[in-house]
């Protein structure tokens, strides 16, 4: 029998589906001699994944599957996890251009749309002069906003953006404020933004801002272990929590008939950009425009 470690942080208003749909999976990979442990972090567990993994004795497991981008763009975690990662890259063809982030394999991307009564297509820029409110001020959601600003427009934009905007705990408080008449106009995931027909909702003029999920693989396991479990994670029951119930965007897969209709690009941070964005810098100046957010300088 082998044993497997995976690390979960995926789409937390969709975990509950989630922790059903992996109960299944570790009863069929016993049917393989595969026995899968999984430990889950994020909303609704004590920790966040990059939280833990920053701790000097944190125990690195044989696969992570996360949201939770910090993991990989905050160089003093990622350095934890690099000297051990094989390249995999390449396991499946991806359909979300951008979206690759050697050596990680994709996994599904979070669309954010503006969401508003009467405005749409606005650009980036354009967001500082309207009540513009985003969320998950802890998680990776407010921070790919402000990272993409940044990597778009430059640093006093960014800082710009968020001196300008209400920006909420979670993204569904974003969307709460713009039902409400608090915010003009909310950049939030698709779930939320296509859930109230009565409103707008439109792509950035620059594209449409994803939050991607990635796998990474440790060499503690072998590769064809790792298949096997990918293999079940892109299977019909992922396919409809994900892509129907959640209006996300699976890498492996064609785009769903709702994301054509935006006729729009992705985004993506480049690999480019955070490399060379430097940690410290981010979070002294993330945390001084939002002191709510923890600071890990």
């Amino acid at each position: 029998m082998v044993k497997v470690m995976l690390y979960w942080s995926n789409i937390c208003v969709l975990n509950k589906g989630e922790v059903e749909l992996l109960k299944k999976v570790q009863r069929e990979l016993l049917l393989d001699d595969i026995a899968l442990e999984i430990k889950f972090f994020g909303l609704g567990y004590p920790t966040h994944m990059s939280d833990y993994l920053r701790e000097e004795d944190a125990v690195l497991p044989d696969i992570i599957l996360t949201t939770d981008l910090e993991v990989f763009e905050d160089k003093r975690i990622f350095n934890k996890l690099k000297p051990t990662l094989i390249d995999c890259s390449k396991w499946y063809p991806t359909t979300l251009k951008g979206i690759e982030r050697f050596p990680m394999l994709p996994y599904l991307a979070i669309p954010l749309l503006l969401f508003s009564k009467d405005k749409s297509n606005l650009s980036f820029k354009e967001l500082k002069h309207n009540k513009i409110s985003f969320g998950g001020i802890n998680n990776s959601a407010a921070k790919s906003v402000v990272k993409l600003m940044w990597e778009l427009n430059g640093k006093e934009e960014a800082k710009e953006l968020m001196r300008c905007a209400t920006i909420t705990p979670m993204p569904i408080g974003a969307f709460q404020n713009t039902r409400n008449g608090t915010s003009d106009v909310a950049l939030i995931p698709s779930l939320f933004a296509l859930s109230d027909p009565s409103f707008i909702s439109s792509p950035l003029k620059e594209g449409i801002p994803c939050i991607p999920s990635y796998f990474a693989i440790r060499n503690t396991i072998s590769e064809n272990v790792a298949k096997k479990l990918i293999e079940r994670l892109n299977g019909g029951d992922f396919i409809r929590l994900y892509e129907e119930q959640g209006k996300l965007l699976m890498a492996g897969r064609d785009k769903p008939s709702w994301f054509r209709s935006l006729n729009s690009d992705l985004l993506f941070l480049s690999e480019a950009f955070l490399s060379s964005l430097d940690p410290k810098e981010f979070y002294e100046t993330y945390c001084y425009y939002i002191p709510s957010a923890t600071n890990y300088c």
